[in-house]
């Protein structure tokens, strides 16, 4: 372990608030902003679900309840439809970029 490791260890281990272990608050020091971005895409992409699926739910309560004499069935539609394609951009973006990393369909 190189010495520059070794003191920053030192010094993360000396200020460890009460309830946690050495080991727990070394890992909490341990992550960076970069290790953060695939648990931030997931939350994205699930909050993003939900919103394409409010959308196609509140698109048919509006067609049930205007019976298709209205705007809004097209407009929660359409949300629905832009959700879609930005969470589709979304994934490439984030398969581009190395955030998503490239997996296999079948194990091995």
């Amino acid at each position: 372990m190189p010495r520059a490791q070794g003191r920053a260890r030192a010094a993360v281990a000396e200020e460890v608030p009460d309830g946690l272990s050495r080991h727990s608050v070394s890992i909490m020091h341990a992550r960076s902003p970069a290790d953060a971005a695939p648990m931030l895409l997931k939350i994205i992409v699930i909050a993003v679900l939900v919103l394409i699926f409010a959308s196609l739910f509140s698109a048919l309560v509006f067609l049930i309840r205007d019976r298709g004499q209205g705007k809004r069935v097209a407009t929660a539609l359409t949300w629905r439809i832009g959700l879609s394609i930005s969470l589709f951009l979304l994934l490439l973006a984030g398969f581009y970029f190395g955030i998503i990393p490239p997996g296999r369909l079948l194990a091995q």
